[in-house]
């Protein structure tokens, strides 16, 4: 029979949930090396909920997702966090940036960062940007600027 909706949705475990328990994984296979009877990989990967390849892979030298999606990023997570704390602080001043005043400060981030290259940052950057932060820049003051010609206030 298959599951209900929500049942499906609650059993999703997170991309972090799931670099935490690859981290898990790693530690006590590490730890079991010295033993006479290690653990095997198979029975590590049932133990922490990790596919036994990610395992293997991991085991073997090969970059988790978020590291390699850490390198590719425009942004470090440092420099991420600084803009948050500057767009949430713009908004409760009353002076949100709007998302074309966002893509023109990350521009000159990262123009800044390597001037010996030309990467554009476009509309999807930022609305993906926006979508993952959402949670914490969720203030009606930092929509404002979107709201101002529909005569809503």
């Amino acid at each position: 029979m298959p599951q209900s909706k929500s049942l499906k949705l609650t059993a999703r475990i997170t991309l972090e949930e799931k670099h935490q328990n690859l981290k898990a994984a790693l530690e006590e296979w590490s730890a079991t090396q010295s033993a006479t009877n290690p653990i095997s990989i198979n029975q590590l990967a049932l133990k922490h909920n990790v596919a036994r390849s990610t395992l293997q892979g991991t085991i073997n030298g090969r970059p988790t997702k978020l590291e390699s999606c850490a390198k590719c990023g425009l942004l470090t997570a440092e420099e991420e966090e600084v803009l948050v704390r500057y767009l949430l602080e713009a908004a409760q001043q009353g002076f949100p940036d709007t998302r074309k005043r966002l893509l023109l400060r990350v521009s000159e981030i990262v123009q800044l960062k390597a001037p010996e290259r030309t990467i554009e940052v476009n509309k999807n950057w930022t609305n993906n940007f926006l979508h993952r932060v959402m949670k914490s820049l969720w203030t009606p003051a930092f929509f404002l600027p979107e709201w101002r010609n529909t005569g809503v206030t």
